[in-house]
């Protein structure tokens, strides 16, 4: 990596979060950035003061799934071997042990913008900033930016001023960000879901489980996510609840709203869209089908085909139950047993 002061054929990751596992030891959550990793490998922690911590690889897990190596864009939580959790803290970087070659006088330099418009922002919206970029996270990088900078900012040059933390790399980014005073990126990107949780006296929730309840949104599997948000309120959030929280804090990060509508016999059978037997076929339809170029092909076909039928049994009762009984009802037994699996 040019600029980088570490060869990037080396493992590395940032750490984004850290927990402890009873009986077990300590672990650290993080997107690799480079190189890998293989379980019983030593490692080294990289504080951001240049001193480091000699560890050792114990496990790999990556969505709850244990797995024996980690590779560049993986998401993995790594146990580490010999560490308290108090030693170790979001900002410290994972890296290989062969990988440690420090720059002069033994520490990480943060190092000085590029580009003469930076010394006009406010040294914690960038630190801010710096950390978003080293977290690949550019799109919220120049919002902030645009939100904090002193004066006007066009969306081209919040982009020019981005890119030019980005050009060195996520080594320098986080060198930047860690030299500068900066509000931590989760409470940024996540306010909207502490605020959203606030009514039902959770006061945030892991970064980790914010994390996966992301990429699961990303990925589309909308139903995960809610599902991972009852699991980690311990019950606090009924189902309805849990699915406005996730719906309404998909839109606050910009993520598109899942697409209501299309299910048109399903509708006309249960008298509305919002009928929970039409939300399963629709997540079934939005995670199961569209992903495939032959699901979208179906779900083309069928939304050019069922408008007609549908009207017919949105006028008859004896053919909403006749629908009800022979394909709405054993489509969403179908439906709901594929998106438990997935």
């Amino acid at each position: 990596m040019s600029g980088s002061v570490f060869d990037s054929a080396d493992f590395e990751m940032p750490i984004e979060d850290v927990f402890s596992i009873a009986g077990r030891g300590t672990v650290v959550t993080g997107v690799v950035q480079s190189g890998s990793v293989r379980t019983g490998e030593s490692l080294l922690v990289l504080k951001p003061d240049g001193s480091q911590l000699p560890t050792r690889c114990q496990g790999i897990e990556a969505f709850r799934r244990v797995i024996d190596e980690a590779r560049p864009g993986d998401r993995v939580g790594l146990l580490l071997e010999g560490l308290s959790k108090d030693q170790v803290e979001r900002g410290d970087v994972v890296r290989s042990v062969v990988a440690q070659q420090p720059a002069p006088g033994g520490t990480i330099t943060a190092p000085a913008p590029l580009d003469p418009r930076l010394a006009a922002v406010p040294s914690e919206t960038l630190g801010a900033v710096a950390a978003l970029v080293a977290e690949d996270r550019k799109i919220e990088a120049i919002k902030l930016l645009r939100e904090r900078y002193p004066g006007d900012l066009s969306l081209a040059d919040a982009k020019d001023l981005v890119e030019a933390i980005a050009a060195g790399g996520p080594t320098a980014a986080r060198a930047l960000s860690s030299s500068l005073p900066a509000t931590a990126p989760s409470d940024i990107a996540d306010s909207a879901l502490s605020a959203l949780l606030a009514p039902y006296a959770v006061a945030s929730l892991p970064a980790s489980v914010e994390t996966e309840m992301w990429s699961a949104l990303q990925a589309g599997q909308k139903i995960v996510a809610i599902k991972l948000l009852r699991e980690s309120t311990e019950g606090r959030l009924g189902l309805k609840e849990a699915k406005d929280v996730v719906e309404a804090w998909a839109g606050a990060r910009g993520l598109p709203a899942a697409r209501t509508g299309g299910c048109f016999i399903a509708t006309a059978t249960c008298g509305t869209e919002h009928a929970p037997m039409v939300a399963l076929l629709r997540d079934f339809r939005d995670t199961a089908l569209r992903p495939a170029p032959l699901g979208r092909a179906l779900i083309r076909a069928y939304e050019a085909l069922s408008p007609a039928p549908a009207r017919l049994i949105a006028r008859s009762p004896h053919l909403r139950a006749l629908a009800r009984a022979l394909v709405v009802r054993p489509a969403a037994l179908v439906a709901r047993g594929v998106v438990r699996r997935r």
